[in-house]
């Protein structure tokens, strides 16, 4: 719920003064970060190209050889978390909580199919391996559905993405802020994103970011660079002179104060901004309390309950050794939004809070340092993914190549050895000496012309390069077992512990991956009651899961939805505090056919060796289809039944 702003010109002004001294301080604690990673990100990409070498090869009729070892690596650890794609699903830990658990999962599963979210998580995961992170940014986007909005995710870029670099946990819990940059926007789109603050961005001045002495200059400032001079027309024709603006969104925790009333007889904790709301809401439980203790004593028609009643509402004021206010502090998630440094946009609650009490940024990190690198440390060296440490050895394995190739293409035409005028014509030799079928003719009386045998290739470089190779494998974690390549015929099954085996060098990887897809989850979750309401959760649970499960008879004998009850569940699973209290966690399940079927062999081999596993949990952990596990379960049901009279 964003709060009533305040129209004070220094306060905003101190705002903006904050926002840019803390995006100062984390831009100059990542910049070279940010360098390196480009630099890892460029290099994955293909961009090997030694500019002052390529020239001086040139100037010598070579060709520099760009052999990438790189992307093949990222896309065989892309393509196995693909494989290895898992849902989202609501485990209970109680059997009361099975039915919420299980609309809770549906939901999710439709959320993510809606917004992509598999495809955005690949995306985000490769990123990670190039640069070291990747930040994935939910937002709900109402074009479509102007009630209830569509949840959507995109990745945001982390050149333009700035964390406290105080800050060490993965999640972001221990971060006092974060900053996002979009650089590049035209007037326009500003007012597109803020259409209530045309007026601001109207008279904004200077739209972008002065960072001249941090050695660095956004987009947006050097294309402004001589437009100012000039009136802005982005609104305008074609060919008229636009501006572009710099957004800040500076994420960051606020300590506020909480009052809360704590009713100790129904266990119920209920937050208020304001103590004069608490005490309010106190009294309205207390009379009601008081009102039907004097009920039950006296009776509705007594004097003394008429006449005890009205002296206390008199006093207007209840107490109770049960319910109680007490004040504490809590940190909320605020947003403050910049034009440039200078131009104040908004200072509100974040959008997601209180039902997401974190930022709404969702990091993944490939390798990070536990602890925060001294100011006068390498913070490049903090956060980074495979590339990092990779790409020396390509750029050694191209230069080796390179040379190799020059020196057998050199050799090839190695050049003659002959007596001077001993033949009519030098060039025939230079040009066709080493051509296959060539007919070449020397002067009688001179000696024979001999082809001048080619220094070979030293040993060094087979040696050095098949080192070159092995040292790929070793830094990368990428080796032969992981690749499945080390036998030529084995089963499904070996080749799936090879590859177990094989991810063991990056497996921090994957295990980084899980807790921010984790994250996203929970987050998901938080986000129930702003995508759904209860008219869209029926459809989306289908009909014959409500009456399975909500369903009663009605007068005429017929089968109809308790509605009432239906809702009721509802509203829980739409309070994010209620959900936590009913003991709902989130776990995943296997998205990969070949992961369900492993995981289906595995649970026949237990059965056979004597593990008491139901048949029910066989069947549905078995890859038939929904309507046939159902026959063959009811026909077990059937047959259990008929054995109990017998027995």
């Amino acid at each position: 719920m964003a709060v009533e702003l305040i129209d004070d010109r220094n306060d905003n002004k101190d705002k903006c003064s904050k926002v840019i001294t803390d995006f100062k301080y984390a831009f100059s604690y990542w910049e070279k970060w940010g360098k390196e990673a480009l630099n890892d990100l460029q290099t994955s990409l293909g961009d090997m190209v030694d500019e002052d070498a390529k020239a001086k090869l040139n100037k010598r009729g070579i060709k520099q050889l760009v052999i990438n070892k790189i992307i093949p690596n990222i896309r065989l650890l892309g393509g196995l978390e693909v494989q290895n794609r898992t849902d989202f699903a609501v485990l209970p830990e109680g059997d009361e909580d099975s039915v919420k658990a299980e609309i809770v999962s549906r939901l999710l599963k439709n959320i993510v199919k809606r917004s992509n979210a598999d495809r955005k998580l690949s995306d985000g995961f490769e990123l990670k391996l190039s640069t070291g992170v990747s930040y994935l940014k939910p937002y709900i986007d109402y074009t479509e559905d102007l009630v209830n909005g569509n949840l959507k995710l995109k990745l945001a870029s982390p050149f333009t993405v700035f964390v406290d670099p105080d800050s060490c946990e993965l999640d972001l819990s221990d971060a006092k802020y974060v900053i996002e940059i979009t650089a590049g926007l035209s007037k326009a789109q500003v007012k597109e994103l803020f259409p209530e603050q045309e007026a601001i961005i109207d008279n904004c001045e200077n739209g972008t970011i002065n960072m001249l002495e941090q050695g660095y200059q956004t987009e947006s400032a050097k294309n402004n660079t001589d437009q100012y001079k000039n009136k802005d027309n982005s609104d305008g024709a074609s060919g008229a002179t636009k501006r572009l603006y710099d957004v800040v969104e500076y994420h960051y925790k606020k300590s506020v104060a909480k009052y809360y009333v704590i009713d100790t007889v129904s266990t119920v904790i209920t937050p208020f901004d304001s103590e004069a709301a608490a005490e309010e809401h106190l009294q309205t439980i207390l009379s009601s309390r008081y009102k039907n203790e004097m009920l039950e004593k006296f009776g509705a028609e007594s004097t003394e309950y008429l006449s005890l009643f009205d002296k206390k509402q008199k006093k207007k004021k209840y107490e109770s050794d049960t319910i109680k206010i007490i004040k504490r502090f809590t940190s909320e998630i605020w947003t403050t939004v910049l034009l440039g440094e200078d131009t104040f946009i908004k200072d509100e609650r974040c959008w997601c809070y209180p039902n997401w009490k974190s930022y709404p940024i969702i990091p993944d990190f490939a390798f990070k340092t536990p602890i925060k690198i001294p100011k006068n440390g390498k913070q490049h060296f903090a956060v980074k993914g495979i590339v990092r440490d990779v790409k020396d050895l390509n750029f050694e394995l191209n230069k080796r190549r390179t040379q190799s190739l020059h020196h057998i293409n050199s050799s090839a035409n190695s050049g003659w050895m002959m007596q001077e005028g001993a033949v009519t014509d030098e060039n025939v030799y230079r040009e066709f000496g080493s051509s296959p079928g060539v007919i070449l003719k020397y002067k009688p009386g001179k000696d024979k012309p001999t082809k001048i045998e080619p220094t070979q290739l030293s040993s060094a470089h087979e040696i050095l390069a098949k080192e070159n190779a092995q040292d790929i494998k070793e830094v990368s974690g990428i080796n032969t077992d992981l690749l499945a390549m080390n036998e030529s015929q084995a089963s499904g099954r070996a080749i799936a512990l090879r590859q177990k085996q094989g991810l063991v060098m990056v497996q921090k990887i994957f295990d980084n991956f899980a807790f921010s897809k984790q994250i996203l989850g929970r987050f998901l979750t938080s986000q129930l009651k702003e995508v759904f309401d209860i008219e869209e959760a029926k459809k989306v649970l289908g009909k014959q899961f409500l009456v399975d499960n909500f369903g009663i008879q009605n007068n005429f004998g017929q089968t109809i939805i308790d509605e009432k009850t239906f809702s009721a569940l509802m509203e829980e699973i739409f309070n994010p505090d209620e959900l936590q209290k009913f003991d709902v966690s989130l776990s995943e399940t296997p998205q990969s056919d070949t992961i369900k079927l492993a995981n289906y062999t595995t649970l026949v081999d237990l059965a056979k060796n004597g593990m008491p596993i139901p048949q029910e949990v066989l069947i549905d952990e078995s890859m038939l289809p929904k309507a046939t596990r159902e026959k063959i379960k009811a026909a077990i049901l059937q047959a259990q039944q008929a054995q109990q009279p017998q027995q």
